[in-house]
């Protein structure tokens, strides 16, 4: 509500404990002696400490500790995943690789090849992701009673942390076969 002409220096000058007086009293003048005047609790927080507040939304911030919890071990399964497949993969291909080496591939260029093939195939994985995560960014939002925004295209150190750690997990999941 409106505090009168209270100006906003002269709230900074009490600050939030100044502030969060002045509320009360002007409650109390509004509503009198009635009961609910007397049982009202106002406790102001800055905006900034209001993020990811234990005190303000504690079922929401548990929400995303256990869903930060999921996509770590769901991303690090994958990359084991990812790399067991490569390995497998590169085993069938023995005969591809006794070929290329007697047309004259040396080890880098056959290095280079699997290496390429993986980290083609991780770029390709972080575009049907990218998608997705916009596909179900209105649900999750939904679900975790938040507006959440991912707006990738606009932030270039996201967008280059995304293809830099997915060129590493491809990188990862190649050398090994690769070598």
């Amino acid at each position: 509500f409106m505090m009168g002409v209270t100006t906003i220096a002269q709230v900074a000058d009490g600050g939030i404990a100044g502030l969060e007086r002045k509320t009360k009293a002007l409650v109390r003048r509004l509503l009198g002696s009635q009961s609910m005047a007397r049982t009202l609790f106002l406790r102001f927080v800055r905006l900034d400490d209001i993020r990811l507040s234990p005190q303000i939304h504690p079922a929401n911030r548990d929400r995303l500790e256990i869903f930060l919890a999921i996509a770590a071990l769901v991303l690090l399964l994958a990359c084991i995943n990812f790399v067991n497949l490569t390995l497998a993969r590169s085993l069938r291909r023995a005969v591809e690789v006794g070929i290329r080496k007697a047309a004259g591939a040396g080890r880098g260029m056959l290095m280079a090849q699997f290496l390429g093939e993986t980290v083609l195939q991780a770029l390709m994985a972080l575009c049907v992701a990218m998608a997705l995560a916009e596909w179900s960014l209105p649900l999750v939002n939904s679900y975790m009673q938040s507006g959440a925004v991912f707006r990738w295209w606009r932030d270039p150190p996201l967008l280059a942390t995304l293809v830099g750690g997915t060129a590493l997990v491809g990188v990862a999941a190649g050398l090994y076969p690769a070598l």
